[in-house]
């Protein structure tokens, strides 16, 4: 399982890369065709992730949680209007040449009953998702590190007094992305 200790992280990477490979551009020539959006992420693609150990620094206060940036149950598609929230802040991290940011995938608590690591692989795929979206409006592929957390830090926590659909707004939120800064 992931763990947080302070502004260390430690992760289950590596995980397959859905993010097109980066052109390279010279001034004479005239500008790469645009890249495709990247394809959905079908569920069966979830168990093939990988889940090796790595570690990585962030800075504690430098995170950014956008509730908007939501995936349905069990998917790592995006919902169409995260892909124009995930427009605007691919403007302000490319204002941001010199800054690198981890994204973090997180899933909510339904699937752990099959065990923890199909929600961190999924997690895992979102955070890929994000990073593929960022660079498809322009941020360099090295600006940004995808990371997944699986169900194990929810925005809230679902109330065990109630049915699951009362939840389902709670667990909603927790299927989530968010951008923290990299401490080099």
């Amino acid at each position: 399982m992931l763990t947080r200790s302070g502004s260390v992280i430690r992760d289950r990477g590596p995980i397959p890369t859905f993010v097109p490979a980066a052109q390279p551009s010279s001034p004479a020539k005239p500008p790469p065709a645009p890249t495709p959006e990247p394809p959905p992420v079908a569920k069966e693609q979830v168990d093939l992730v990988t889940t090796a150990q790595a570690e990585v620094r962030v800075d504690p206060a430098q995170s950014i949680a956008f509730d908007d940036i939501l995936f349905d149950l069990d998917s790592a598609t995006l919902k169409p209007a995260s892909q124009d929230i995930l427009r605007g802040i691919a403007e302000g991290l490319k204002k941001l040449p010199g800054r690198r940011f981890l994204v973090e995938g997180h899933t909510c608590d339904l699937g752990d009953e099959n065990g923890p690591a199909h929600n961190t692989r999924l997690s895992c795929l979102r955070a890929e998702v994000v990073c593929a979206w960022l660079i498809h409006f322009g941020v360099p592929p090295g600006q940004v590190r995808p990371m997944g957390f699986g169900s194990q830090d929810p925005v809230q926590r679902p109330d065990p007094a109630l049915s699951k659909a009362a939840n389902e707004p709670v667990r909603a939120r927790n299927r989530r992305a968010a951008l923290r800064l990299l401490v080099e």
